[in-house]
């Protein structure tokens, strides 16, 4: 086993940092997605960074362009480079302009190579996930949101070409159910599945309308193979969605109920099928808890963050909690300080140990700076930042 380092830091200057996925490279370094509004024009650019093991800086990229735009999704390419996604909008637009889905492709250095936005239908885009298809190209998940219509949005599935050409789109919803695609994940079978929330405006009889954690399975081709919904009494929501090791998939997000109001991270495991193996529900003694990032470990258990208001008075903190393969919680544990403080990525380091991306309040130098976290196999770390 490796020597597991443990450090907490802060990337950011005056404005707006925040890192919103990572994944660990073959050379054990750490390549984060995100982005920045102080580096560049002051607008959010898409933002790219490299650490060594220990936390030093090996490079930063900022994919400059005349959108203002964050990488929400992150890949690693055959080629030793990366494919990034997100929302973007032209900031010489009107005051309320179009939002576009975009990917980016670099090379191992973080070089951009394609610069690609996309607004399909004449509608506005959003890209959740943009991952490497089998046979080239990319399978790019998320929402497609009719303009001054937000609640008729429906889950959108792209194939894109190597050079950055759409080669089909499929769109998940009809009538007046909202359907928002907020993660992806490839298949076993060259396939991709999408995860988010299915919301019915209207009941007939009335009542409450379902709103549902809904996921999709797509085969290679873009035909719906199944989907599945997952109700809780108020509400439940999908942000994260990872395959397993068994070709069944791990989904984190959040689960509400009204009656006590309660919010919790919400935990679901899936066969290949789309059958429900188990739920767990995670939260704190004292607060509401919130699931956005989840990763399978090595052993089969998994990772997630998230955050929590685990002390009101000190807004919200980082929240980290490693389950077993059956999902029973093993141990859980927070960071952050007297502001707020939200993980929104995860992964198992090859060390043993986690690391963790999102953004703080508490520490660093601007309104929020990128907050990275690695952790060991317990979750302890090194000291706060300044």
């Amino acid at each position: 086993m490796q020597t597991a380092y443990v450090f907490q830091k802060t990337v950011g200057d005056a404005m707006d940092e925040t890192g919103r996925a990572v994944l660990q490279t073959s050379d054990d370094c750490y390549v984060i997605a995100g982005g920045t509004s102080s580096y560049g024009a002051g607008n959010n650019q898409p933002y790219l960074i490299k650490l060594r093991p220990n936390g030093d800086t090996v490079w930063t990229r900022r994919a400059q362009t005349y959108m203002t735009a964050i990488a929400t999704c992150i890949s690693q390419l055959s080629t030793g480079g990366f494919v990034i996604g997100g929302a973007s909008s032209s900031f010489s637009a009107p005051i309320f302009p179009p939002t576009y889905g975009f990917l980016n492709t670099t090379d191992s250095i973080g070089q951009k190579l394609l610069d690609k936005s996309f607004a399909f239908y004449g509608k506005e885009t959003v890209f959740s996930a943009v991952l490497p298809a089998a046979g080239g190209g990319f399978f790019c998940g998320g929402t497609s949101i009719p303009m001054g219509k937000p609640d008729t949005c429906k889950m959108l599935a792209v194939k894109i070409s190597a050079a950055g050409d759409s080669v089909w789109v499929k769109t998940i919803g009809q009538g007046y159910d909202g359907i928002i695609g907020s993660t992806g994940t490839l298949t076993a079978d060259g396939g991709f599945c999408i995860a988010g929330n299915k919301e019915a405006l209207a009941i007939v009889g009335g009542g409450i309308p379902p709103n549902n954690l809904y996921v999709v399975k797509f085969n290679g081709s873009g035909d719906t193979v199944w989907t599945k919904s997952i109700g809780y009494p108020l509400y439940s929501h999908g942000y994260s969605i990872a395959l397993t090791s068994d070709q069944g998939f791990i989904i984190a997000g959040d689960a509400a109920t009204t009656s006590p109001p309660d919010t919790s991270a919400y935990v679901v495991k899936l066969t290949s099928t789309g059958a429900t193996q188990w739920t767990q529900r995670l939260r704190t003694a004292s607060g509401s808890c919130h699931g956005r990032s989840v990763r399978q470990t090595a052993d089969g258990g998994y990772i997630i963050t998230g955050f929590t208001n685990v002390n009101t008075a000190n807004g919200l903190d980082v929240y980290l909690a490693r389950l077993d393969a059956s999902g029973t919680t093993q141990w859980s544990t927070t960071f952050g300080g007297a502001k707020n403080d939200i993980g929104y990525g995860v992964t198992a380091a090859h060390d043993g140990g986690f690391i963790v991306v999102g953004e703080t309040s508490s520490y660093g130098q601007g309104k929020n700076d990128m907050y990275i976290i690695k952790t060991d196999a317990q979750g302890k770390t090194g000291p706060a930042p300044k």
